[in-house]
């Protein structure tokens, strides 16, 4: 399902996307360019930047670069083929009487779209035993690619998983700068990495963490110290320091690593399937969610309907809520409560028992960092998409939204199965207007689990359609367009 808001935050089919959108971004980038990688000395264009120096790479120009003697300080030569590829020109060892030629590529982090970054391809010719230009420009504009639309930094190498490297990098990248950088990288690699060495992140299991702060509780930790003698370290104390550095190496983690966008991803899909606020959902307490809720006896179609139950519901319900507030009981689907079984539950000492948390004792917060991060995957998605249908990846935008756009296409889609609107609006937890919304004290929760259960179906449907259905699809297409051209456009 491919889609965008549009100028009000409705959602829509996203077409292949127009020149027109792209181009600004692409002009900010070439002034970026042209701005910060000319060389200082150079002529200066009509916009007041200096000029770079560019040419064709080709193995003949590359070797006179190479035959053209050590320069007196180091130049750059930008390709006329791929953009931000380029050849750094140094002076080189003595020994050799000749520059040396490094291929370079200039990258845009999709989160710093301004500020750019270089990376080493390998040296001319020593790199290159078998030199073809296209592959080293093929390389360029794949990690260009990535870094601009997933963010993927190449010079940052990818984990194993294994949790020292985890641990390695964790340190490196979160931990160094922080007033507690010390103990924590002293914490964790006397109590947690000798004990997980062989482990990898992924697969530690709730388990694995009580055994080990049970361990360090009893001072049962064997290390070496300094003077090479065996020793036992460990209290209650360091215990639950040992914990809060779990608690932070694992959300690091998952927000930079974590491939379903953890609690996050689980929300903004629960918020669709719900129907409800964003930041309704954000708050949810486990203790909401309940096996059963009774209804009681009423009149239906002119029928007495005796009391019954209704399984699996959200009813966020408080016992120190106003008399006057009216509260919607929220019916779950089954696709709902599989994504909310899935989510991890985070127990910790005095905890609120949020279900979408990171560190249990409050509702998940850093939503924009969190949507950015699900905005590059959805770009990378639908360029992919493009890419195999023929179309060219480049124009494809997916345009802003917002959370609240997932109420509104849960309520569009409640239309497009013509489920009657009183008993949407009722899912959406508005209350009629008017003398209606007063005398009218019904639930409708019956008739709101059946659209519920509907909008969970299509959604399913539409994320993940029967191939033969796609096959049909595609098919009607080609169809509707040869008709087309055969019979010109309407008048």
């Amino acid at each position: 399902m491919t889609a965008k808001s549009g100028q009000h935050g409705r959602l829509s089919a996203i077409p292949q996307g127009s020149a027109a959108t792209l181009a600004p971004l692409e002009n900010s980038e070439a002034t970026v360019e042209s701005a910060a990688l000319a060389e200082p000395g150079k002529p200066t264009d009509k916009g007041g930047r200096r000029a770079a120096e560019c040419m064709d790479f080709t193995k003949t120009r590359l070797d006179d670069l190479l035959r053209s003697g050590r320069p007196h300080r180091q130049k750059m030569i930008w390709d006329t083929k791929e953009r931000g590829l380029s050849v750094l020109i140094s002076r080189g060892p003595k020994d050799k009487r000749q520059a040396t030629v490094t291929f370079r590529v200039v990258y845009y982090l999709k989160d710093s779209p301004g500020k750019p970054r270089y990376f080493k391809l390998g040296r001319y010719p020593d790199d290159y035993p078998d030199f073809k230009i296209s592959a080293v420009r093929d390389k360029a504009a794949l990690i260009r690619s990535q870094a601009r639309q997933n963010g993927i930094d190449p010079r940052r190498k990818p984990l194993s998983g294994n949790l020292k490297e985890v641990v390695d990098r964790f340190i490196d990248e979160h931990a160094t700068g922080n007033r507690t950088c010390g103990e924590a990288t002293r914490i964790l690699n006397r109590y947690v990495v000798p004990e997980w060495a062989d482990k990898q992140i992924e697969s530690i299991t709730k388990t694995d963490v009580t055994e080990l702060l049970n361990k360090v509780a009893r001072g049962q930790i064997a290390y070496i110290d300094k003077y090479g003698k065996s020793r036992k370290a460990g209290t209650p104390a360091m215990a639950r320091a040992v914990r809060a550095q779990l608690q932070t190496l694992f959300n690091w983690y998952v927000d930079e690593y974590g491939g379903d966008m953890g609690a996050y991803g689980a929300a903004v899909r629960s918020a669709l399937l719900t129907a409800q606020r964003f930041r309704k959902v954000g708050q949810m307490h486990r203790d909401d969610i309940k096996d059963r809720i009774r209804i009681q006896g009423h009149m239906e179609d002119g029928e007495w309907i005796e009391d019954y139950d209704i399984g699996h519901v959200w009813d966020a319900t408080r016992p120190d809520d106003p008399k006057n507030k009216r509260v919607s009981v929220v019916p779950l689907a089954p696709l709902a409560r599989t994504i909310l079984s899935e989510v991890p539950i985070i127990d910790v000492r005095n905890g609120k028992d949020f279900v979408f948390t990171t560190t249990g004792v409050g509702p998940l917060k850093g939503w924009s960092k969190y949507k950015a991060r699900l905005d590059g995957k959805m770009l990378a998605l639908l360029r992919q998409w493009a890419g195999q249908r023929g179309h060219d990846p480049e124009q494809v935008a997916l345009e802003p939204w917002q959370h609240r756009d997932l109420r509104r296409t849960a309520r569009t889609l409640m239309s497009r199965m013509h489920i009657d609107s009183k008993v949407a609006e009722h899912c959406l937890a508005h209350s009629p207007p008017g003398v209606e919304g007063i005398y009218d004290r019904y639930s409708y929760l019956p008739q709101k689990r059946d659209a519920f259960e509907k909008l969970a179906d299509l959604v399913e449907r539409i994320v993940s359609p029967p191939e033969d259905n796609v096959a049909r699809l595609d098919e009607h297409r080609l169809a509707s367009n040869a008709k087309s051209r055969e019979h010109g456009p309407r008048p």
